[in-house]
């Protein structure tokens, strides 16, 4: 899907997919979200949906909504450092 939002494209296609919950079609997950970043760093969230009257849709992430969204997410993509490469890790 892609989507112009505030003179900015968004686009499933092209962007890289961090995370999800769940895969539409599969073990009966009706709605799912995917996070995505793009090539210039901005997340966006694609929401998608099989139920009627609802429609497929992308909405911007802050950085910070984007790694809670990965955090609690069941389904990683890839390693954070990929994900987040903007974040410092320090070691606890």
């Amino acid at each position: 899907m892609k989507k112009v939002i505030n003179r900015k494209t968004y686009n499933t296609e092209t962007a890289i997919e961090i995370c999800n919950d769940g895969k539409l079609g599969q073990n009966y997950v009706t709605r799912a979200n995917e996070v995505y970043r793009t090539g210039k760093g901005a997340y966006f969230c694609y929401y998608r949906t099989m139920w009627q009257g609802e429609h497929n849709d992308i909405t911007v992430l802050t950085e910070e909504e984007a790694e809670e969204m990965y955090t609690n997410s069941c389904n990683r993509e890839v390693e954070f450092e990929e994900a987040f490469p903007d974040i410092v890790i320090e070691e606890g």
